[in-house]
């Protein structure tokens, strides 16, 4: 049977919500559910999209050396944490959930340029959001962004804000 929600602040801005059986409180534990944002923790995620966007940007115009792995590869890893913040500053989800809708979104993308169902106008904004072709490294990089998202949401309200 399921007790009244516990709330647990981390921080001043982000509060673990957590619900436990007798027996979870009875050894002490508690099942976390889901991160409520304040306002400054929806800013932090604001924020952290932000610099995905404006790194994004840079990749994209980049014509240098190993500009083609910078576009191909690390923009992947960019775009995923990108959509992985702004996500969250918009869905105080599960950070399971969130990865999830993330990693659908991204996996669906991919596909459908193995199938040829992406758009064919050739145009700019078609490219940014659906790619050019399908590579299955690709979902390595998908994996590696989102990762890297998670870990640095991770760091930052459990490390810097938990003392």
């Amino acid at each position: 049977m399921l007790q009244p929600t516990i709330t647990l602040t981390l921080c001043r801005y982000c509060t673990i919500l957590g619900v436990a059986t007798e027996k979870w409180q009875q050894d002490g534990l508690n099942k976390l559910i889901v991160v409520k944002q304040t306002a400054g923790g929806r800013r932090r995620y604001i924020f952290s999209a932000l610099i995905c966007l404006l790194a994004g940007l840079v990749i994209f115009v980049y014509r240098g050396p190993g500009w083609v792995v910078l576009r191909y590869y690390v923009g992947d890893v960019i775009a995923v944490a990108f959509l992985y913040f702004g996500l969250s500053a918009m869905w105080n989800g599960p950070v399971l959930a969130r990865i999830g809708a993330i990693t659908a979104i991204a996996v669906a993308i991919e596909f459908a340029q193995l199938l040829k169902l992406t758009p064919k106008d050739d145009s700019l904004i078609t490219e940014i959001i659906f790619g050019s072709s399908f590579d299955p490294i690709d979902f390595l990089a998908y994996a590696i962004g989102l990762i890297a998202a998670y870990a640095s949401e991770w760091w930052f309200l459990s490390k810097r804000h938990s003392a």
